[in-house]
């Protein structure tokens, strides 16, 4: 087993700067279970339910500033809290991470580390895919539901050991490729590494010039073959009915979330416009309301969470759908990560991620995309493909 020695700390990528800020030095670090919570910086376990964690959540006023940096990695199986289908979560996994930090100070990169290039040990195949697809293709025949995000999980070895920072500096080498909402925490006292290069948030919260809660729904994904070919790409995307239809779906179901927030209702501010990303080229929206005082995370997340691009329509339903089909813990994955530190009030959708663990030197990645009646199981197969290979794209030299 190999032990890194670096200490716990979260990083964020800063878009306005194009540079990263560090949080460090945590106070307090839990990760949360259905019926208990582990403080990871005694390695005591506490009986403190999931449900008193999000009620904590209350007391994060948005309006607020913070100076400590506080860092929430909400996993996607904590949806099934948020979302009243509670019999869905289980008692043995993790639901959520937690952490207030010290210090914060600008981070740049370090150089690309030696980081062997990732054996696979376990992919997705088109005949459980085949499966999945159509069991999941019954439930919209029948009225069930309208959409939902077919996931599957990649699993990786590697062969050598190496460090954090080395495999931080590797994915984010290129700063053309670092995702809008890229960041990560190393968990020293798991050994472990959480990484998102998402381009998709949650939400933003902004304080000025008008108080307004942001959100960025992404669907629809074609694949580049090269640089010269993006614009083709995109008119091809474009141009798509069933990728079009997905995309309106899923903003609406988002536009409806955040008006339930405060009951403010939301506006459509950008419609299908394109998204770059290393080999592919996405399609999303932008949508936004007006916050009111008072406004707190809870609310936020109770509106919003788990996002409607990473689950389907209607929500409640798509989850339970989803825990029948899918057969694994997202995790990590299709979570999201909130950030509260001074003016930043932010959470990404954890698209685009790994976790990685370097005592076994071990890494998960899971991709998907969102099925309808007009979907193809070949088509949909090939895009959970690309996007895995997207993310290994930045894994080469």
């Amino acid at each position: 087993m190999t032990k890194v020695n670096s200490q716990t700390y979260s990083l964020f990528y800063l878009q306005d700067k194009g540079r990263f800020v560090k949080f460090s030095a945590p106070t307090s670090a839990y990760i949360i279970y259905k019926s208990f919570r582990i403080n990871l910086l005694t390695g005591t376990r506490e009986n403190i339910e999931v449900q008193d964690f999000l009620s904590r959540l209350e007391d994060i006023k948005l309006f607020n500033n913070f100076d400590n940096a506080h860092v929430f990695h909400l996993f996607y199986e904590v949806g099934y809290i948020v979302e009243n289908c509670e019999e869905l979560a289980k008692e043995n996994i993790p639901l959520a991470m937690e952490f207030v930090y010290q210090n914060s100070a600008m981070f740049d990169l370090p150089k690309s580390g030696e980081v062997p290039t990732p054996e696979p040990v376990q992919y997705p195949s088109f005949k459980k895919y085949k499966q999945q697809f159509r069991k999941g293709r019954e439930k919209l025949l029948n009225g069930d539901c309208y959409q939902f995000n077919l996931t599957s999980p990649f699993f990786f070895k590697f062969s050598q050991s190496f460090s954090p920072e080395d495999f931080i500096g590797k994915v984010w080498k290129n700063k053309n490729k670092i995702g809008a909402f890229a960041h990560c925490t190393f968990v020293s006292e798991l050994n472990q590494l959480f990484l998102s290069n998402s381009p998709e948030c949650l939400f933003q919260f902004k304080r000025s010039p008008t108080p307004t809660i942001y959100s960025m729904p992404i669907k629809g994904t074609e694949a580049v073959l090269s640089n010269g070919d993006r614009n083709k790409a995109w008119q091809k995307l474009k141009s798509c009915k069933k990728n079009e239809a997905e995309l309106f779906m899923i903003t609406d179901l988002v536009r409806n979330d955040l008006t339930r927030i405060q009951l403010s209702p939301s506006i459509i501010c950008a419609k299908k416009q394109a998204l770059n990303v290393p080999g592919i080229v996405h399609q999303f929206s932008i949508v936004k309301t007006h916050a009111m005082r008072g406004l707190n995370l809870l609310q936020v997340i109770k509106g919003l969470f788990p996002g409607g691009s990473i689950t389907g329509a209607p929500k409640r339903n798509v989850l339970k759908i989803l825990k029948s089909l899918e057969g694994y813990d997202r995790g990590f994955y299709c979570g999201s990560t909130v950030a509260i530190h001074k003016n930043m009030k932010a959470a990404s959708i954890n698209i685009r991620s790994c976790e990685l663990d370097f005592g076994s030197l071990e890494m998960k990645y899971c991709s998907g995309g969102g099925i309808t009646l007009g979907s193809n199981e070949a088509s949909e197969f090939d895009e959970t493909y690309a996007k895995m290979e997207s993310f290994l794209q930045l894994l080469k030299v």
